[in-house]
């Protein structure tokens, strides 16, 4: 029987990219509840790393870093907005 070879940095990369996308969506539905926008900076924070980290790698799925990286700065603002009062839920 043949083996399969993987190559696992590849598939590590991946789960950067992916990490960053699911991150950059979670921090930006966190960022617009009113209880929870304080939290919305840790995955924001870390889908902007994981997002510039995917981009640099030259990766396959580099749409799914550029994502997160833009999700990012939208959900950092989105959380700002609603803790100050401009967003009303």
């Amino acid at each position: 029987m043949s083996e399969i070879q993987v190559d696992v940095p590849a598939q590590r990369q991946t789960r950067v990219a992916l990490s960053a996308l699911v991150l950059g969506i979670l921090s930006v539905v966190l960022s617009v509840i009113p209880g929870a926008a304080f939290v919305a900076f840790l995955p924001a924070l870390l889908a902007g790393f994981m997002g510039v980290h995917g981009v640099r790698s030259r990766l396959d799925d580099r749409w799914q870093s550029i994502v997160g990286l833009v999700l990012a700065p939208v959900a950092i603002i989105l959380s700002l907005a609603t803790i100050f009062g401009f967003i009303q839920v």
